[in-house]
């Protein structure tokens, strides 16, 4: 049985760096700290796939240009490594910061509603969820077949959530999904059209 490699070692793999010094903070994240004075996180991913999705969705993010993003220093199967995040008080520039970057990062757009990020994959995560980056061209139809249905059904099956338990069922959404695959306008929408932004396919993974 091969015996997966440590945070330390994986860290120097995609810096380029000597580790120095190794923090775990929980039971995925470690702090490592390299030999020319950065420190850089080491994440354990769970799922097939999901810290290569992780990585590019943090990439696509960074190209906006829009909000600042932890560099990606590479990932493999089951760990990411980027640069540390360092915390610093709140005030109220950080708060217009907060407000301002993320909806430029929205404005920057993007292919589609579901497309995945440049050399990102189709099967893909959003949490601990499994998530199919589809691509669409209409909000609500996509929205509801691709993102509500799938964990709603999941919900039921796993009897979490109730088919005719809440004001919107399951069968509402099915029907719904059907007639509006994502591909087609959607008669019902409510609310002016926006079209597909970066921050919605990268950072579901």
């Amino acid at each position: 049985m091969d015996v997966p490699d440590s945070s330390s070692a994986v860290a120097a793999r995609f810096t380029g760096r000597a580790a120095t010094a190794e923090r775990p903070l929980s039971g995925a994240l470690t702090e490592v700290g390299l030999d020319d004075g950065r420190t850089v996180m080491v994440k354990l991913v769970d799922g097939p796939g999901a810290a290569r999705a992780e990585a590019a969705g943090l990439r696509r993010l960074s190209d906006a240009g829009t909000v600042r993003v932890p560099v990606v220093h590479g990932a493999d199967e089951s760990r990411l490594v980027s640069d540390r995040v360092t915390q610093g008080p709140p005030s109220a520039r950080a708060a217009v910061r907060f407000g301002r970057e993320p909806a430029g990062l929205h404005a920057a757009g993007a292919p589609a509603f579901g497309a995945a990020p440049p050399g990102g994959p189709v099967e893909a995560y959003i949490g601990l969820a499994p998530m199919r980056n589809v691509p669409g061209d209409d909000w609500p139809g996509w929205y509801a077949a691709h993102r509500v249905l799938p964990f709603s059904t999941a919900h039921v099956s796993r009897r979490v959530m109730c088919p005719n338990g809440s004001y919107v069922s399951l069968g509402h959404f099915q029907v719904y999904a059907r007639r509006h695959d994502g591909n087609e306008a959607s008669p019902g929408r409510r609310g002016p059209h926006r079209g597909p932004a970066a921050a919605q396919g990268a950072a579901d993974p």
